[in-house]
């Protein structure tokens, strides 16, 4: 009976009330409380499903990988058989020419120093640097329309800034790796025109061009 009052009313019926009175209304209150009815609690959470950047088809798949070692194997005979005893003969004879109004070898220390790293930051601002400052602007890593080689999960938000802050900061190591190479290159092509100066080299150089045939 205790069910239909009000919580004040029950408080003073359980006063006056005997023990098998109080007995009976804790267990009527027990049954009123498991019977009330409960609010309805939200869904679950539940954790979107991942997303995945399109991938090339498998005959284009094969053909970039086709590609890309094809163009390693070049470089490397070009390297082996071209490259390489070209640069040692220069490096023999650089001392004794003048190239781009400088000695030589002070002008090799600038391509090595100045010219290389700034050749790699157009490579890298091209790739991974477009990508980059596309990812940072969709916020998502890779970027919308980007197609990849294997099945990679796209990631989004911080994690996917953080990765395209990390393509720039890369594209803008080769410029600065560039200016310190000057200062670098600066000092050693001072050295290479004292050496080139020097006239045991001179008469060195000399030397070798009255034996070199014309």
């Amino acid at each position: 009976m205790f069910y239909y009052f009000p919580q004040t009313a029950v408080r003073l019926a359980l006063a006056h009330a005997g023990p098998a009175d109080l007995a009976g209304a804790a267990s009527v209150q027990v049954r009123c409380a498991l019977e009330l009815p409960r609010s309805e609690s939200a869904p679950p959470m539940t954790d979107a499903p991942p997303e995945f950047a399109p991938e090339y088809d498998t005959v284009t798949k094969w053909r970039i990988v086709s590609v890309g070692v094809l163009a390693v194997a070049v470089l490397w005979a070009c390297s082996r058989l071209w490259l390489r005893p070209w640069f040692e003969a220069f490096v023999q004879q650089a001392p004794c020419h003048q190239l781009f109004g400088m000695n030589a070898a002070a002008a090799m220390f600038y391509a090595i120093f100045i010219g290389m790293p700034l050749i790699c930051g157009v490579v890298i601002a091209a790739s991974l640097g477009r990508v980059g400052v596309q990812a940072l602007r969709a916020g998502a890593m890779p970027p919308p329309g980007m197609k990849v080689l294997r099945r990679t999960r796209i990631v989004r938000g911080a994690q996917a800034r953080l990765r395209a802050l990390a393509m720039l900061a890369l594209t803008l190591a080769c410029p600065a790796m560039a200016v310190w190479g000057y200062f670098q290159a600066q000092h050693l092509a001072a050295m290479a025109e004292a050496y080139g100066a020097h006239p045991a080299v001179q008469k060195k150089c000399a030397a070798d061009a009255a034996v070199r045939p014309n």
